[in-house]
């Protein structure tokens, strides 16, 4: 690949000058080096190291004349464009240095320098077009040596001008000369059959996949597939004729495997269609579902501002906001799991599990969303003291995803059951509903990225294609299956999840318990003081209402540095710091809050950066507990509980 930086090799023992051509020179390349020789002495060593494209030489040198340097490049480097630049304006000196292959010659003068500078760009971009030619040659060659078939050019009267060495192979002859000194190409084919190939030249200028006999130079006889073109020049006057001539001896062996690849490579390109299709379909539904919430909720707020609505108007507002806002929420959520999932980056957090717990507390968390529908949601456990080892919050990733599924594609009236059974070796866990059902033509993808029945403005069910993408990815991750059965469009589909329980279990089930500041009956953070940085007002006042909801004394800040001012001050007892923020970000906070004597209490980092790299630089640069927008109240105050050594009661 011809390179764009230019390398110059300046020859010339006055400074001013080399100044002036240098400045000049700067400003007519964007790319360029230049090494300055004040003398030839060192011209030796540089002709070794072939670190320079053109030779800039001045003529009248201390020790020798510019016609010395170039005889001495010309003999090391006889394609090296080289400029003799001079104050000698001597016409036979010109002539003679150009007869020994000098590219140009330019008088001394300082309005010259721009032609200096002209006359490097022409050599220059003759240098990088001899380049391109000569690597093109050389490609060329290069695929014209190593073609397994044979290659020939041949004149117009039938000799071989040249052929590669498959030919060569072909024809039997030992070497190129060999046959280029004696073979003509009618030695080798009848005559009848060359006529008729030539003449089709001459009037079609080209012949395909002609089989023909050829002899050997030994006369042994051999079949060949024929491919020729005739070239011609602009005038269309005959340059040559050139063609491949191929050994079909195992015909048949290279028929079926040309007509593998052809199906191979209609496939991939099948393949290729349908997974473009599928992210332009892809991106439309992300398009729409992210702005369908978003409309909702930016309508009602406007309802809300005009203060008109009712007291049972404003909490249908409130809860339709809500609602909304946990749809985007879960939607990004969803995005970059299949992140996670593409990268590799998914880590489980295994611990002994009760699997009746997880889906009893997912069917009550979904109850609201299936009576809004009309769907009776029923969850049926058999009852066990076996456990699987599991990551909680995943597992029930896997259940909310499949049963919001089913009440998703189940019409009113209908049911989504959640059934829960055992074996010997193995937990199952059943999503049946009796919704529209799937074609068995889209089974075997109902768990492929971006897979949807519907793809189009058309569709009537709303998300992205990816909640059975990720339940497929999570249940493996624990070492189970999942599968889907349908008997067909308005039959219902039965999803099972197939999770191994934990050999020799004789753990016991363990109550679990959740955060509620509302319902406590001592404030949980009462008398705690918290420091919250955020630059966005709005997350900021919320934050505050929130934490002084638990009891908290909040101190609030919009900059890392009216938080540095706050700590002079006074020192909290927890930081619940933002990262991203204009000028210094939550990183530079930590760090210096760190580096202070008293900088040791916790630190949570809240932030909108949700990806495990995002989580481990948080935890690196200081903060004990990172925390993804949008806010979780139960999450923050569990962690400022668990950081803080308080006991949050329900």
């Amino acid at each position: 690949m011809v390179e764009n930086t230019l390398r110059l090799l300046m020859i010339d023992d006055n400074p001013d000058d080399r100044s002036l051509m240098l400045r000049e020179l700067e400003r007519e390349f964007d790319d360029l080096q230049v090494v300055e020789l004040p003398s030839r002495d060192r011209l030796p060593e540089m002709l070794e190291k072939d670190d320079f494209d053109i030779v800039i030489t001045d003529y009248q040198l201390r020790s020798t004349t510019g016609i010395d340097i170039l005889r001495a490049i010309k003999r090391k480097k006889p394609l090296c464009p080289v400029i003799m630049f001079t104050g000698t304006g001597d016409e036979e000196i010109a002539v003679k240095a150009m007869k020994m292959g000098l590219d140009d010659y330019v008088i001394k003068s300082p309005k010259h320098f721009v032609r200096l500078a002209a006359a490097v760009r022409s050599a220059w971009e003759r240098e990088k077009l001899r380049r391109a030619r000569y690597e093109a040659e050389m490609r060329y060659r290069r695929l014209f040596e190593g073609v397994p078939m044979g290659l020939y050019r041949l004149s117009r009267e039938g000799k071989i001008l040249d052929a590669n060495p498959a030919l060569i192979q072909l024809l039997g002859y030992r070497n190129r000369q060999d046959l280029l000194s004696r073979a003509r190409i009618d030695t080798h084919i009848e005559a009848a059959i060359y006529e008729a190939w030539k003449n089709q030249l001459d009037s079609e200028e080209t012949v395909e996949d002609r089989e023909i006999q050829l002899w050997r130079c030994d006369s042994k006889p051999l079949w060949v597939r024929h491919n020729a073109r005739a070239v011609k020049d602009e005038k269309g006057e005959l340059l040559y004729y050139e063609g491949a001539l191929e050994d079909i001896t195992d015909r048949r062996q290279v028929e079926q495997e040309r007509d593998r690849l052809f199906v191979r490579e209609q496939e991939a390109r099948e393949e290729a269609e349908t997974a473009n299709r599928l992210k332009d379909e892809f991106l439309a539904t992300l398009s729409h579902e992210l702005r369908t919430p978003l409309n909702a909720m930016m309508g009602w707020v406007q309802l809300v501002r005009t203060n008109k609505l009712s007291t049972e108007q404003v909490a249908r507002a409130l809860e339709t906001i809500e609602r909304n806002a946990n749809t985007q929420a879960q939607l990004i959520n969803d995005i970059l799991d299949v992140s996670r999932i593409i990268r590799g980056n998914v880590q489980l957090q295994l611990a002994p599990l009760d699997l009746e717990k997880v889906i009893g507390a997912t069917v009550e968390s979904l109850q609201p969303t299936a009576q809004a529908k009309n769907v009776a949601l029923i969850a049926e456990c058999e009852p066990t003291v076996d456990l699987v080892s599991a990551d909680g919050e995943r597992l029930q990733q896997i259940v909310w995803n499949l049963a919001v599924n089913g009440i998703k594609f189940t019409p009113k009236g209908g049911s989504v059951t959640v059934r829960l059974s055992y074996d010997e070796t193995r937990a199952t866990i059943q999503v049946i509903d009796t919704g529209i059902g799937i074609e068995a033509e889209f089974l075997p993808y109902i768990f492929e990225r971006f897979r949807q029945v519907e793809g189009t403005s058309k569709r009537s069910h709303g998300g992205l294609g990816l909640g059975l993408a990720i339940v497929r990815h999570l249940v493996e991750l624990h070492g189970g299956t999942v599968a889907a059965k349908s008997a067909g469009p308005g039959q219902g589909s039965a999803f099972a999840v197939k999770l191994p329980l934990i050999e020799g279990n004789s753990i016991k089930k363990q109550p679990q318990s959740e955060v509620d500041c509302g319902e406590s009956e001592l404030s949980p953070l009462a008398g705690m003081t918290i420091l919250v940085v955020e630059d966005e007002a709005d997350s900021r006042e919320f934050l505050s209402l929130v934490l002084e909801g638990c009891g908290a004394t909040v101190i609030a800040a919009d900059s890392v540095g009216e938080a540095l001012g706050v700590l002079d001050k006074k020192r909290p007892d927890v930081l619940v710091s933002d990262i991203a923020m204009p000028g210094e970000d939550g990183y530079d906070l930590i760090g210096k809050i760190r580096d202070r004597p008293d900088g040791t209490f916790p630190a949570i980092a809240l932030t909108a950066y949700a990806r495990e790299k995002d989580e481990q630089r948080a935890i690196e640069a200081g903060f004990q507990v990172h925390l993804t927008k949008p806010l979780d109240a139960e999450k923050l105050m569990a962690a400022i509980a668990r950081l803080t050594q308080r006991e949050i009661k329900n």
